[in-house]
């Protein structure tokens, strides 16, 4: 009967251990703003602005003759990032050379129209992104993306950064958390009466 108590214990333990390993983990509400725009000869315009969950790339390993801002409510700048201009394509080439073997030679190709499409992260209090000329300063295009945020807070009212504050969800992870409590307090019970047997 020992050994069955002692099996029992020890089952109880690693599931213990299980659940909170599980309850421990965060959930992931990193959110992105994805914006598809048309650049051309006279300025840049706006396709489509949205908000959704997902993670950024890096975006200061950028580099480029655009320069991005993202800005606050209150108008400053949260973060700053160079672009490059997609109407300019970058590329290599394998060239032959009669006197010599063959190499990768670059090459340039212009066009008038590019699309370009960014994908920047979200910060709770971020309102606007300018694109400016980072040589003459001016301002090529400011796209307000506050009916994107409010689209995604009303398609997710309980979202932690979406402006409301979530109420208690019994999911998964809570379950294994309720679970590890009780069974702590099981064994710690089981512990105490096999001792008083004795």
């Amino acid at each position: 009967m020992k050994r069955f108590i002692i099996a029992v214990l020890i089952l109880l333990v690693l599931l213990q251990g299980t659940g909170f390993v599980t309850a421990a983990e965060p959930a992931d509400y990193s959110k992105i703003i994805i914006m598809h725009l048309t650049i051309n000869e006279s300025g840049i315009s706006e396709k489509s602005v949205e908000m959704r969950y997902g993670h950024a790339p890096n975006i200061e390993s950028r580099s480029g003759d655009l320069r991005g801002t993202i800005k606050s409510s209150d108008g400053s700048a949260i973060r700053e990032f160079d672009m490059w201009d997609p109407r300019y394509q970058l590329g290599d080439f394998l060239e032959n050379d009669n006197n010599s073997s063959a190499y990768l030679s670059g090459y340039l190709v212009s066009s008038d129209t590019a699309e370009m499409t960014l994908i920047l992260p979200y910060y709770e209090n971020q309102m606007t992104f300018e694109v400016r000329d980072k040589e003459t300063g001016i301002l090529l295009k400011e796209v307000n993306m506050s009916q994107a945020i409010t689209n995604f807070q009303t398609t997710y009212p309980e979202d932690p950064g979406g402006g409301l504050v979530p109420h208690l969800r019994i999911d998964g992870p809570t379950i294994y958390l309720i679970t590890g409590i009780v069974l702590s307090i099981l064994i710690m019970g089981m512990i105490i009466t096999m001792i008083r047997k004795k």
